[in-house]
C-alpha cells in the first residue's frame, strides 16, 4: 500500500498534466498562454507605437497652433488643397488685366498626374497633383516681363513651361501663348 499510492499519485499528475495542463498551456486553442502571451506582445507593441503617433500628432498640433491664420490662408493659396480651375484662371486673368486691356483668353486646362522622378522602377505617386493651365493673352513686352514678374511673386506656386508669341497688328502688342503649371495638395 505504500508504493501503490505514490504510484497512483504520480499516474494522476502525469495525467492531469498531459490531459489539462500542457494542453491548455500550449494547446491549438486561441486561448493557451502560449498564444496569449504573443497576443499581449503584439498588443504592447501596438500600444507602444498608438503612443508614439498621440505625441507626434500632440507635436504636430502644437506646432501648428502657432501658425497665425494670415500665414494659414497664405499656405492655402500657395498649395491649396484642392482643384479649383475656376479660382485659378480668375486669378490669372486678374494678373493679366492689369497690363492688357483684353486679359487672357483661350483658356484651358488639365489636370496631370504627378509622379516622383525618383521612383525606382514603377512610378510613384505623390503627395500633390499638377495643374497645366494654358492661355493667351495680348499686350506689350515690356508689360509682358512686369506680368512674369508677378507670376514669379504670387504666392501661388506656378512653374512657366512654355511662352510663344507673335505679332498680333499694327501695333507694337504681342499675343503671348503662355503654358504654366500649378499644383496642389492630394
Amino acid at each position: 500500500m505504500n508504493l501503490i499510492t505514490p504510484a497512483i499519485l504520480i499516474v494522476l499528475s502525469l495525467a492531469v498534466f498531459f490531459g489539462y495542463v500542457n494542453p491548455t498551456y500550449q494547446g491549438d486553442k486561441g486561448d493557451s498562454i502560449v498564444n496569449l502571451r504573443a497576443k499581449m506582445s503584439g498588443l504592447n507593441l501596438a500600444t507602444v507605437n498608438a503612443n508614439q503617433v498621440s505625441r507626434d500628432r500632440n507635436s504636430k498640433v502644437q506646432i501648428e497652433s502657432k501658425i497665425s491664420s494670415d500665414q494659414r490662408s497664405r499656405l492655402v493659396k500657395m498649395l491649396p488643397d484642392n482643384i479649383d480651375n475656376v479660382r485659378l484662371a480668375v486669378e490669372m486673368d486678374k494678373l493679366a488685366r492689369r497690363y492688357s486691356l483684353s486679359g487672357i483668353k483661350n483658356v484651358s486646362l488639365s489636370n496631370v498626374e504627378a509622379t516622383d522622378p525618383n521612383a525606382i522602377g514603377a512610378t510613384k505617386e505623390t503627395d500633390y497633383g499638377e495643374i497645366v493651365l494654358k492661355f493667351t493673352t495680348n499686350m506689350t513686352f515690356e508689360n509682358f516681363l512686369v506680368f512674369v514678374g508677378d507670376l514669379e511673386r504670387n504666392l501661388r506656386l506656378v512653374d512657366i513651361t512654355n511662352i510663344t508669341f507673335q505679332a498680333s497688328d499694327l501695333s507694337s502688342n504681342y499675343d503671348f501663348n503662355v503654358t504654366l503649371k500649378t499644383y496642389w495638395l492630394k
